[in-house]
């Protein structure tokens, strides 16, 4: 469970790093360049491990408990794929950024309004892990923690 919250800080900080490339206006063009180069390396790399950690390892261990939870872990599984498709925009932006850090200023409105439209889906969605599936980690017997920190360790070491 420390791991997987840790992931949803590195969620949270990444999204922060996003908003200060549309807003801080000090930054330098290669200050944005490399920011947006991590944001976009974050969210097609490491994230993608984090949703298989989830939609693989947690529910296929966690559904069939009950109804409440199954409801969360589809709701989990479901919050993905719209996410992923709103995080594909933010790597567009953020490819654009790489090419022309100057751009920023005219790409600040429609790059804030995403940002506020994924703010408002992460926040949901973390929060609904945090509430509703992670705890019942705490309750799965020493095995399937084994299983899970086993397939958690190869998705990041192959």
């Amino acid at each position: 469970m420390d791991h997987l919250l840790a992931c949803h800080g590195r969620i949270r900080s990444f999204m922060a790093l996003a908003r200060a490339i549309a807003t801080r206006e000090e930054a330098t063009d290669s200050l944005v360049r490399d920011a947006a180069r991590d944001v976009k390396r974050y969210f097609t790399e490491a994230l993608p491990r984090h949703a298989a950690d989830e939609d693989e390892s947690l529910r296929s261990r966690l559904t069939g408990r009950d109804a409440t939870l199954d409801a969360a872990l589809a709701r989990m599984t479901a919050e993905h794929t719209t996410i992923d498709t709103l995080l594909a925009d933010l790597c567009a932006h953020c490819d654009a950024l790489v090419a022309n850090p100057a751009a920023r200023r005219a790409r600040r409105t429609a790059l804030l309004a995403l940002l506020d439209t994924l703010d408002a889906r992460w926040e949901a969605h973390l929060g609904l892990e945090e509430r509703e599936v992670f705890p019942v980690l705490r309750r799965l017997d020493p095995a399937s923690c084994e299983a899970i920190r086993t397939e958690v360790r190869a998705r990041r070491s192959g």
